[in-house]
């Protein structure tokens, strides 16, 4: 059986995690520097000073820059190779170069001759031909990479992409979870509870296939902990012999059941145990909207290795002193974290500010639209008249109340204004809204242009023809009604008044926003 790495190692294999995934601190649960300072325990006498200067290096790092991160990350693995820890990571190792000298393993012993010089002194360099890095480096232009250009990917899956919206690489980053199973508890196998989800981890001992009277196949694999034994089932899922060796580590996501008396384990994810980090189990599992030709699984990879390689490069549009002040993390590592959380709190903060950058577009947008719209216009401006407002008081078989006869005021003011006006009045039935919608109408008209009111229903539209009209009657206001159960020829002769202007006031129903209908003149509507 394979021995568990030591401290070192498994510090150095954190790093170069780290640096893989753009320095977001989420290679270890805890950050990077809390996990250093672990490891110091972990080693025993003998690495513990090599790891404590390496941790020392890593002090501060969650609150460091990414320039920062990425030196201090560089010091501490040059520390780690210096001293003669770990093997040298993946990236800049060259095992296949001729001549090249292996770095020792620990507790190698290194003979030196009398001298104290070391006995196998390395090779003097010999030249090689350039070889490409193993890491990938990306700059913020390439978020605008089609997703059919990305490695691997299948026309298929790009197609289906595309249908959901998704055509470039930062589109990808923001397809977001629609939700996500919390797959975090992790039980051994004699600790299993029946109908309780959970996680196991284990060594697969036997795959096999079993095919029923019905053509059902059922795979079976024997998953083995250090407590115990267990049958694994999936349906009709027989290429899985074939992706599930013998002696592989795995983890596997479900619930256990009971089975002709035995206990068998309901699958629902799984993942091969390869890497310090699991997609699909012991987690918190994204859970992505699919369509025609995305699967979950290999979208969720998809995911994972696009966030992993390019989430770095996006650029924050929130300034520092903006983040501090409501508390907010980075675009880049709140963009992660709600992809693959590793716990509920950093799903909510990521949550949290992608909300805070939501919230925030939507108003600046409509800040925008407002200033745009609010230009000053040529022509706009509908001037009013004291003493028709007066004739129009006076002319009204009711007295104002003072609340009518202030609005009244303040819409006249806004018509007059070069500016468009855009204004709620809210009132109880029965308070007077129809009166200055009157007065307002009034104003249109005496300035040369024509209103319009549109009412929700037939039968509120006459009523209001029938008031308006009676209001508007000893100013030889000529008003129309226009509703869609109107005969087809005198729905003919209306719209030709509201389109040679004739008509100066017209009240009707959705009829008035029909492709047929030309308001020559519109000053106002309502």
């Amino acid at each position: 059986m394979s021995t568990a790495p030591d401290a070192q190692t498994l510090l150095q294999r954190v790093l170069v995690l780290e640096r893989q995934q753009g320095f977001q601190d989420r290679a270890a649960v805890g950050g990077i520097s809390a996990f250093a300072r672990l490891q110091i325990g972990r080693s025993g006498a003998v690495g513990a000073e090599g790891l404590a200067e390496a941790a020392d290096s890593l002090q501060g790092y969650e609150a460091a820059d990414r320039s920062a991160r990425e030196a201090a990350v560089a010091a501490a693995l040059h520390i780690l190779l210096r001293r003669g820890h770990v093997s040298a990571p993946a990236p800049e190792a060259e095992p296949h170069a001729p001549h090249a000298q292996p770095i020792p393993r620990p507790g190698t012993p290194i003979q030196a001759d009398a001298s104290g010089e070391s006995a196998n002194p390395s090779p003097p360099p010999v030249p090689r031909p350039s070889r490409p890095k193993l890491s990938i480096v990306h700059n913020p232009q390439d978020l605008d990479t089609p997703v059919s250009s990305l490695k691997g990917m299948r026309k298929a899956t790009a197609d289906a992409l595309y249908k959901v919206g998704v055509h470039v690489v930062r589109e990808l980053l923001y397809y977001f979870p629609r939700a996500h199973y919390d797959y975090t508890d992790t039980r051994s196998i004699s600790r299993l509870r029946v109908g309780t989800k959970t996680t196991l981890v284990g060594t697969i001992r036997d795959v096999r296939n079993n095919y029923t009277r019905g053509k059902i196949v059922i795979t079976t694999a024997t998953v083995e902990d250090d407590t115990g034994v267990v049958a694994v089932r999936w349906f009709n899922q027989p290429y899985l012999t074939q992706q599930l060796p013998v002696g592989a580590r795995i983890a596997i996501t479900g619930e256990p059941d009971v089975n002709n008396g035995r206990v068998t384990f309901v699958p629902r994810d799984y993942e091969l145990i390869k890497d310090l980090e699991l997609t699909h189990a012991a987690r918190l599992v994204p859970v992505y909207p699919l369509t025609k030709g995305l699967y979950q699984r290999s979208l969720r990879q998809l995911i994972h290795r696009v966030v992993d390689e390019y989430a770095g490069v996006l650029d924050d549009f929130l300034p520092d002193d903006l983040r501090t002040r409501h508390g907010l993390e980075g675009l880049q590592e709140s963009i992660g974290h709600f992809h693959f959380p590793t716990d509920l709190d950093l799903k909510f903060e990521a949550q949290r500010r992608l909300a805070f950058d939501e919230l925030l577009l939507i108003q600046l947008g409509l800040l925008i639209r407002k200033a745009r719209w609010r230009q000053p216009e040529i022509d706009v401006a509908l001037a009013t008249d004291p003493a028709t407002f007066d004739r129009f008081r006076s002319s009204l078989p009711f007295s104002l109340t003072g609340a009518q006869a202030r609005v009244i005021g303040e819409v006249a003011d806004d018509l007059s204004s070069s500016l468009p006006m855009s204004r709620l009045l809210q009132g109880d039935v029965g308070s007077g809204k129809t009166v200055v919608a009157a007065a307002a109408l009034l104003q249109a008209v005496q300035a040369g242009k024509q209103g319009v009111l549109m009412a929700p229903t037939e039968i509120l539209a006459e009523q209001h023809f029938s008031t308006l009209r009676g209001l508007l009657e000893p100013f030889d206001v000529k008003c129309e009604l226009l509703i869609g159960s109107m005969a087809k020829a005198v729905k003919r002769q209306t719209r030709a008044r509201i389109s040679d202007g004739s008509a100066q006031v017209v009240i009707g129903t959705h009829a008035l926003i029909q492709d047929e209908v030309e308001v020559s003149n519109l000053g106002l509507a309502i």
